[in-house]
Order: C-alpha cells, then structure tokens, then sequence
C-alpha cells in the first residue's frame, strides 16, 4: 500500500473515533421531566444542580429539560411548610427507587428518560368544609403555603394542613356583599364556614331552583359537593342502582372541560372497557398505581386509563389479555361479568352449558357468566338467552355493580 493512501486511511480512522460519540449524543438526546403533586395541589421549590455545577430552580408542578447534559446530577427540594417529602425516580418508565428525604441524586447516561416525581404529604392536617343556605354559592378560600381555591358549597377538604383560612363568597344579584370569614385549622381539627343568605328574590337564584329540581332527578353528594343528575330521573328503575353507584364512588359522572362533574351520568351509553378498568378496581379497593410499569396494550400510552391498564395486565385479567383489542371499545356483557368476578376473586363453577341457551362449556367467560347467574348476580332474558357478546349500558352496569356490593362486598 501506498504511504500516501495509507496516511489518509489510519486520519480516516482517527476522525471516525473522534466524531462518533457526539454524533451519537446528537442522536440519543437525554431527557430529564420533573413533577410535583399533593392532596391541595400545594407544590414547593425544586433546585438541579448540574453537572457543570450550575443551579437550576423552578416551582412549576410540570418541568421538562430537553437534552440535558450528560453527568451527575442533584435535586434539592424546598416542601410547602408543614410537608414531608418522597422523591420517585423513573428511569425510561420504569420505576426505580424512593427517596424519602427532599434531596435525591442520579447518573444521567446517553439516550437516557429519567422522570422525578415529587409528592407532599402534610402531617398536621384537619378538614375544612364550606357551606351555605342556600347551597350552590360559589366562594373564594385562601389558605397556608398560598393556597387558592375556586368551589361552589357544599365543600368539604380533608387533609388539609393547619392555618389561617379565609373564605369570600361571591356576590349575589340584588343582595348584600358577605363579609370574607376566617378562621384557624388546628391539627387533627375541622372547621367549617357558614352563611346564610336572606334577601328579596332568593327564590329564583339557580341555586335554589336546583334545589327544587333535585327532587325530580338523582342527587348525590360527590366530594362535599351536592351534584344534580339531570338525566336520571328518580321515577326510572335505574335510579337506586346509579344513586348508589355514584355514592359509593365507584361509578362517577361525565366532567366538563374544567374537569368538574357536569351533572350527566349517560345511562343509555355503553359501557367501555377503558371505564370498566376503573370501577373494577375502584369496587375490588385495587391500587393501580402500585403498578409503575407502561402497559403493553398499544391503545393504552398516554391515556387516563393507562396505569389501569398495567394493573389489569399484572394481574392478569382475562378480559385484557389482548393488546392489540382498543380499551375504547364496547364491553359486552360477559367481559364485564368476568372481570368484575376476577377483580374480586370470586371462586368460579365449572360451567355445564345449561343455564342459558347461548351459552355453551366452550362459551368465552362461561364458568363468570354460570357463576354470576347461580348467585343472583345476573340473569337472562325470557327466552332463556343470556346474549353475552352483547353491550352493557351504564344504568345496567350500575345495577350490577350494587348487586355486586351487597353480595360480594358488604355480604363478606
């Protein structure tokens, strides 16, 4: 080989060792996500010091760093006043350890996600309701650590931390302005605000015309507040069932853009599998979020349904073996007898074929579908059929559910 050929293969070489690592880095960036949560949406003051020893401090509860340097690094924590603090440490999605002090330090590598979720707890804690008569008013309380919060009575926090609170109530249409109340929270203590409103007119306020019309349709209190159901009405045979679902918080109302119960249940729509991850948990006491893994169901990232889904795959739940099968979808009638069933560990019968006529030894779900008839869970139809490729609406959902409690759960 030429010498000149030569010299130009081994700096050919040379380049190729040098540039290498940073045109990976370019295409392997690291990533570091920050979060913070607790029971009053309180957050504190967050510091990450960087492996160039440079600080970097946010107080946002949402904070991303698109690709961080690579090296050590630290996270210091300031909690509100009276909290204690725990660290989570995700690596990639996976969850990797706890660190039950405000201080946590890690090694960000090449390519790599590392997620950091901060939780308070406040020890010294007590509850604090709001009230009014009429109900429905819309207030104003401020609180320790800078507390804010928007409501409409009736309102109850618990585990709230100690402190000074104020409440304003809003002003309402030809009546006197109320006067803010405070009062002081002590540990393990309640206190509740209260006023009543007497003025001319009060009787065509909306909300005392929602308090007229809660005899007509289903009223449940829901976190202290009274929501209306405007389309259950008390006269249709799902009432009691839907009453006592959504009572008992197993089964909850749509939301409206804010995030706020809308007063619609939806009785007539049918039940999904993504909504039935969550009462089948919420009805058994099941923690999904235990569960720290990503799902591996391919409709399931990103959704709010997701750590639902990685619990039901960790425990196995027959119903959701299927990973390509979208959690949107309908739930038919024998998905939801046997996962209810599963979530409750219930011990099943071998099934015969003989109860209903469309339901055979090799039926998907037979043993659930025998099971559940034998106790009086369910029933069939009038001609003998059972249908259990068929969907299951809310209202009947809701029936199930509260034959559910008191044969499974209150009957233990």
């Amino acid at each position: 080989m030429k010498r000149s050929h030569l010299s130009t293969l081994i700096l050919s070489v040379i380049l190729l060792i040098v540039l290498a690592p940073k045109s990976l880095a370019e295409l392997n960036p690291s990533t570091i996500y920050v979060q913070q949560t607790s029971p009053t949406g309180t957050i504190g003051e967050w510091s990450l010091i960087k492996p160039d020893k440079n600080k970097l401090s946010r107080s946002k509860d949402q904070f991303t760093l698109e690709e961080a340097e690579l090296g050590q690094y630290t996270l210091i924590v300031s909690p509100p006043e009276g909290a204690i603090t725990n660290i989570h440490k995700f690596i990639d999605n996976d969850f990797i350890e706890t660190a039950n002090l405000p201080q946590m330090s890690f090694e960000l590598d090449e390519g790599m996600e590392v997620t950091l979720r901060i939780e308070f707890t406040f020890t010294k804690i007590g509850m604090v309701s709001v009230n009014s008569d009429p109900s429905g008013l819309e207030f104003t309380m401020i609180g320790p650590n800078d507390t804010n919060i928007r409501g409409v009575t009736p309102k109850s926090y618990p585990d709230f931390p100690i402190g000074q609170y104020t409440v304003t109530y809003d002003e309402l249409p030809d009546c006197a302005s109320p006067k803010p109340v405070s009062d002081k929270l002590i540990k393990e203590g309640r206190i509740n605000f209260n006023i009543k409103i007497a003025c001319e007119g009060i009787e065509d306020l909306i909300q005392q015309q929602e308090k007229y019309k809660s005899f007509e349709y289903v009223d449940v209190v829901i976190n202290g507040k009274s929501i209306i159901f405007n389309d259950v009405p008390s006269k249709e045979w799902y009432a009691p069932f839907v009453h006592n679902a959504l009572k008992t918080g197993i089964m909850s109302g749509y939301k409206d853009e804010r995030g706020n119960i809308s007063g619609e249940f939806g009785p007539d729509r049918n039940m999904t599998m993504a909504e039935l991850l969550k009462i089948a948990h919420s009805i058994a006491n099941i923690d999904e979020t235990k569960v720290f893994n990503k799902p591996k169901n391919v409709y399931a990232s990103d959704t709010w349904f997701e750590t639902y889904m990685a619990s039901a795959e960790k425990l196995n739940w027959l119903a959701y073996r299927n990973n390509r099968k979208n959690p949107s979808d309908e739930a038919t009638r024998a998905e939801v007898v046997v996962t209810l069933l599963q979530a409750l560990e219930i011990p099943r019968y071998w099934a015969t074929g003989m109860l209903f006529t469309d339901v055979r030894r090799n039926t998907p779900y037979a043993s659930s579908i025998e099971t559940a008839a034998m106790d009086g869970l369910i029933s069939g139809y009038e001609n003998g059929s059972f249908r259990p490729n068929n969907p299951m609406n809310r209202a009947e959902v809701a029936k199930v559910l509260s034959q559910a409690i008191d044969l499974y759960v209150n009957g233990e």
